[in-house]
């Protein structure tokens, strides 16, 4: 259903994403709600069985099964995150694709799609992270 999504945007109106897909997400996925409320997302269910958790109010990095999943906004549509269109994530969003167009300008490349190297989106994330800990 989800085969390796790097992302899952849930905007279906109904439960979408249990804690038995997580294996079925690339580790370090993306879980992202656009619903009106919380219900794409089992996001207790997830939080439940997972090994390990390091949380803060914008986004929840749950591992499960050795596969981690990032959960943006506790599973809240995050087109309502600050009362506008994704707010402080939208930055990091930005960030990445400033990132891609650095390295597609620096470093030669086949033709293809091509991925941001996974060092630089961990170093992009926690730098992010950091950034936006102490911000209200």
């Amino acid at each position: 259903m989800f085969g390796w999504s790097d992302a899952v945007l849930g905007a279906t109106g109904h439960r979408s994403f249990t804690a038995d897909d997580v294996e079925h997400v690339r580790d370090g996925a993306v879980l992202a709600g656009g619903s009106p409320n919380k219900v794409e997302f089992d996001v207790e269910g997830i939080r439940s069985n997972c090994a390990s958790k390091r949380e803060d109010d914008i986004v929840s990095e749950l591992m499960l099964d050795g596969n981690t999943v990032y959960v943006l906004n506790d599973g809240e549509p995050i087109n309502f995150l600050e009362q506008s269109a994704l707010g402080n994530a939208l930055e990091l969003i930005r960030s990445e694709l400033c990132m891609c167009m650095w390295a597609l300008a620096t470093q030669r490349h086949r033709n293809g799609i091509h991925r941001l190297a996974p060092e630089l989106q961990q170093w992009l994330a926690d730098t992010w992270r950091c950034a936006h800990r102490n911000t209200p």
